[in-house]
């Protein structure tokens, strides 16, 4: 019984520190995308130009787990902002591409940058075998609960 009891404690104490690590997460996002003057959303949806100059609306669905409206509604915010524009696909014009604008290159650069910065301060304060255990662990977790939503 005293096993169980310390394993339960254990569990209880590992779901309270991810639910922390969540929330610590989406406040240092808010404060990161608010330092570029854009939403959390509008951050979230910038991300992924990180490593593409275009993408459609359907793709963005899918990799921002968001309805069509919703990303509508973010790109419409950030096509006012002159970061991104629309576009028909041209093989399917029922597609809608949104793409970066000239004018926003050097901004998803530096907000790439920043974003990299931040986690490399924090990669700075562990040695290399804390580094690798970390990133194993983190990617256990995220495997895990992609598990359990895909169910």
């Amino acid at each position: 019984m005293g096993q169980k009891n310390n394993q339960l404690k254990e569990a209880e104490h590992f779901a309270e520190l991810i639910c922390d690590l969540m929330r610590t997460c989406n406040i240092s996002e808010e404060f990161f995308a608010s330092s570029f003057n854009i939403s959390p959303a509008e951050f979230r949806l910038l991300k992924v130009f990180f490593f593409t100059e275009s993408i459609s609306v359907k793709a963005l669905c899918e990799k921002l787990n968001l309805s069509p409206g919703r990303i509508t509604q973010i790109v419409k915010n950030l096509e006012e902002k002159k970061f991104v524009k629309r576009s028909s696909d041209i093989s399917d014009k029922r597609n809608t591409i949104v793409t970066l604008t000239t004018k926003s290159k050097p901004f998803i650069t530096n907000l790439y940058d920043s974003h990299i910065k931040i986690h490399q301060n924090l990669l700075n304060q562990l040695d290399q075998e804390k580094r690798d255990a970390l990133a194993h662990l983190l990617e256990i977790l995220i495997q895990d609960f992609k598990k359990r939503i895909s169910k």
